[in-house]
């Protein structure tokens, strides 16, 4: 039986932050950086691991500000290219950009997060099982959070936020849909269904009523 995959509990949130930070070397960097990337945006894992170092950095080695990345189970081809929060979560990803380039001559063209001399990508069960790690050592329950469990870390984090800035909640899930990448609403929405008031009939007919309107459009449009 499959675990449902959860966020990381909100108290613990900024202790994971500062264990990804701490990371600045060792066989636990490619996973902390890479780790600190899809909580940064939002990507999938797939998403991730097939980012190029020219999505993320500068030909001089600079880190870019909006990082670009391919959108995976969408129509067609497509990226999407998000603000990146260097200050937070950029420690590690530029440590390891640096071991690469030092001890691969890594170029703009092969993977930012490759544990292999032949360039490939990293390996899904690595990151992983190095997330797990890192998880273990802060003591918050690895099982359910997963890899998927970052993306619905970062994503109610942005909804809390937006809500907070004076959004509606339907404008608010909208923000998410295209920070993520989904093509539907009602994806997001299932995403992020736990942090919904249910107290409020009208709110939600509001909610549900666009995602519906969205399906009747996608429809006729088909």
């Amino acid at each position: 039986m499959s675990v449902k995959t959860h966020p990381i509990p909100e108290d613990r949130f900024m202790d994971y932050v500062a264990e990804l930070n701490r990371i600045r070397d060792g066989v636990d960097l490619p996973h902390a950086a890479c780790c600190a990337f899809l909580l940064g945006s939002g990507a999938r894992i797939g998403e991730a691991l097939t980012v190029r170092i020219r999505d993320v950095f500068a030909p001089d080695g600079t880190p870019k500000e909006r990082v670009t990345r391919n959108v995976e189970k969408a129509r067609a081809d497509r990226r999407i290219t998000v603000t990146f929060p260097w200050q937070y979560l950029g420690g590690p990803i530029v440590a390891w950009h640096g071991w690469i380039t030092r001890h691969r001559a890594a170029g703009p063209e092969d993977f930012l997060f490759s544990l292999r001399w032949s360039g490939g990508p990293i390996s899904r069960f690595s990151l992983h099982r190095g997330n797990r790690r890192l998880l273990d050592r802060l003591g918050i329950p690895w099982r359910g959070v997963g890899l998927h469990g970052l993306r619905k870390t970062i994503l109610r984090r942005i909804l809390a936020d937006q809500i907070r800035e004076g959004r509606s909640w339907i404008e608010a899930m909208r923000y998410c849909q295209q920070f993520v990448g989904h093509d539907r609403l009602d994806t997001t929405i299932r995403y992020l269904v736990d942090d919904m008031p249910t107290d409020n009939p009208d709110m939600m007919r509001r909610i549900f009523g666009a995602q519906y309107q969205q399906t009747a459009q996608s429809t006729d449009e088909g």
